[in-house]
């Protein structure tokens, strides 16, 4: 195996091991947020909504689930089969998720390391992808 490959496939490991983390706590995160809109499953307040258009947590909860949350387990199961438009839907699951935290410090007015990380977690996400797409000869160029 040349080194080519052995990078390839480490870079691949590293990006499924983040949408399977993003996958799995935005499901997770956006269920709890749906059962009570309230958020008290989270030991959080609807005051924390105050700059926001929203009036309690169930529609946040609901993008949350599909597109942060199962959108990121699809992509995570196409990358396991190495479907070939994989790394693209990465890219773009990387740019939601730093998009998300940015609506999320705007409309909350507050940001706490936990917004750092995830937005940190969306750059490598759509790095990672990237990198894939070109290095990977399989990956369609649209």
């Amino acid at each position: 195996m040349n080194t080519n490959n052995i990078t390839t496939g480490i870079v691949k490991i590293l990006l499924q091991t983040l949408l399977f983390l993003n996958g799995i706590s935005a499901v997770i995160g956006g269920l709890l947020l749906m059962a009570q809109p309230n958020g008290r499953l989270l030991h959080i307040t609807v005051a924390m909504l105050r700059y926001s258009p929203f009036t309690s947590y169930f529609l946040p909860g609901m993008v949350l689930f599909v597109f942060n949350g199962v959108s990121s387990l699809l992509i995570f199961y196409l990358s396991i089969f190495s479907s070939p438009r994989y790394p693209l839907y990465a890219v773009a699951q990387g740019a939601f998720l730093i998009l998300w935290i940015m609506v999320q410090v705007v409309y909350l007015q507050t940001f706490s390391p936990l917004h750092l990380v995830m937005g940190v977690m969306g750059l490598n996400m759509a790095a990672m992808g990237a990198w894939l797409r070109q290095a990977t000869p399989t990956s369609p160029a649209s």
